[in-house]
């Protein structure tokens, strides 16, 4: 038996094999971005924590001689908190910058094993597909800001998210979560997707799909704004009596105890091809 280190070698070196030289170039340039990263997080927590040692000498000092507080101490002490707030927010900076270039390396990652099978089917039709379909740049029409999308946080369900901007140079995407966060009420999290790992829901009724009964698919579970893989039920055609009034599919989701849901058209989506949308383990 194989263990699971000469698993995971070999599924590295497949993604590898499989990805461009762009995507290796990119993926490389971020690991060792990350690796700078990680170093200065280090020694900045250092030099936080440092700083909050001094403090603490300070209060050891003053506890239970409150003779000892005068101006001259009270100044050192105000000195010392401002130094350790001027190290804490400078380690909450780079712990956000490290995450943020964190979530596109897994982001890139995965697109790039999950994509495996799919880029070699793909390279057979490449050939007959129009340049104007390409992600390139210069061909690229990207999606405008407040277009709703579906994405795939590390080790999250896919969720609904609206775009906020457009990197052209990175040809990547800054979304925001349509819902607040969870441990903060009134902020709402913000994520950066490469465009191949950002799934557009059309605003257009004439770029939506038609899903025929059986299809797989990436679908909003009803009151919530997460997505989740489903088969088709029964067609906007065959549920004609939609609770509003409007298309809507009746889907069945995985891991649902067989029931039938109605779900409005425009979030059912096309499955993502080869993506895993097993819960992340």
């Amino acid at each position: 038996m194989h263990s699971g280190k000469d698993s995971n070698e070999r599924s590295r070196k497949l993604s590898i094999s499989s990805a461009t030289s762009k995507d290796i170039s990119e993926e490389l340039s971020l690991w060792n971005q990350v690796c700078t990263d990680l170093l200065n997080l280090y020694n900045l927590h250092k030099e936080a924590e440092a700083a909050v040692q001094k403090t603490n000498k300070y209060h050891e000092k003053l506890t239970g001689k409150s003779d000892l507080l005068n101006p001259k101490v009270a100044k050192k002490l105000l000195e010392s908190y401002s130094r350790v707030i001027e190290k804490a927010t400078k380690e909450q900076r780079e712990i956000s910058k490290t995450k943020d270039n964190l979530d596109i390396l897994i982001a890139l990652q995965n697109a790039s094993e999950n994509g495996i099978e799919h880029k070699r089917k793909k390279r057979k039709v490449d050939k007959y597909m129009s340049k104007s379909k390409s992600h390139d740049n210069k061909q690229y029409k990207p999606l405008s800001p407040g277009n709703l999308v579906v994405v795939k946080p590390p080790e999250q369900d896919w969720l609904l998210a609206t775009v906020l901007q457009y990197f052209p140079d990175k040809n990547k995407y800054e979304v925001e979560d349509i819902e607040d966060d969870e441990d903060k009420p009134g902020v709402k999290k913000r994520y950066i997707f490469p465009v191949k790992c950002v799934l557009e829901i059309p605003s257009d009724d004439n770029k939506k799909p038609y899903f025929p009964i059986g299809h797989e698919v990436l679908s909003l579970y009803p009151n919530s704004s997460c997505f989740y893989k489903a088969t088709i039920i029964k067609t906007p055609n065959e549920n004609k009596n939609s609770s509003n009034g409007k298309p809507a599919y009746i889907v069945r989701f995985e891991d649902d105890d067989e029931a039938e849901r109605e779900v409005p058209a425009n979030r059912v989506l096309d499955m993502p091809p080869k993506m895993k949308l097993k819960e992340d383990k």
